[in-house]
């Protein structure tokens, strides 16, 4: 079943109900040695206006001995891109994150997390431990013999029965599955390209809040995770 989201329309006018295959999230990924934030369908899309809300994201790095640092980012547009990037880091870092809140739909509000794991794809499931300290969504991505094994997290907790949709650098869907009780799905080598690829997963909570003067009865709360593929293509 496919999981709604609430879209913003270009105009930044009324949300549309779209399903997660067509919906904009926001995106981080390492470029250049440079971190790029920026809202799209997919990785591929880079010249989608950020809403403002979305503008204001703050980013942050994870170094080595759990060092954390906020990201100086600017606003670039061009024809081509339209976003958040920053300059070269001056400390090697392992992975980039980001929480922002859209705002309050319908009495709902719109939670987004970001993620983009640096470097080689883990063997290990604790070297994702410093994320947990940031992020109440997140997933880590663990490199298999096969391919790779997506564990999908909720307030520390395994994420079950959660949507993941695996993602290309194209931005063609390459793959999809439904965790399990481990808050786990599997992709294999013929699914995982050779490059930069995306995860989006969501998660709706039954829960009471307020954001400003606005109060809100549930949360829909969506991650997209990027991470890099260095084995090379085994299509």
């Amino acid at each position: 079943m496919k999981l709604p989201i609430l879209l913003a329309v270009a105009t930044l006018g009324p949300f549309v109900i779209q399903s997660i295959t067509e919906a904009h999230f926001p995106w981080l990924c390492i470029e250049e040695g440079k971190a790029v934030y920026f809202f799209g369908e997919s990785p591929a899309e880079r010249n989608y206006k950020l809403p403002p809300t979305i503008a204001k994201a703050e980013v942050y790095a994870l170094g080595k001995a759990d060092q954390v640092y906020k990201v100086p980012l600017k606003t670039v547009e061009s024809d081509d891109f339209i976003g958040l990037t920053s300059p070269t880091p001056n400390n090697p870092i392992s992975a980039l994150v980001s929480k922002v809140t859209y705002g309050i739909y319908d009495g709902m509000a719109l939670n987004y997390y970001t993620q983009s794991q640096v470097g080689s794809l883990p063997t290990d499931r604790n070297a994702y431990a410093p994320i947990s300290k940031h992020l109440n969504l997140y997933a880590q991505v663990i490199d298999t013999e096969s391919g790779v094994d997506v564990f999908v997290v909720w307030m520390g907790k395994p994420l079950s029965g959660a949507e993941v949709r695996l993602l290309c650098e194209d931005g063609h869907e390459e793959g999809s599955g439904t965790t399990d009780k481990d808050g786990k799905v599997s992709f294999s080598d013929q699914e995982v390209e050779d490059g930069l690829n995306g995860l989006v997963v969501g998660h709706n909570v039954e829960e009471i809040g307020k954001i400003g003067n606005q109060e809100f009865q549930k949360s829909a709360n969506y991650l997209t995770m990027t991470f890099v593929e260095t084995r090379g293509s085994k299509k």
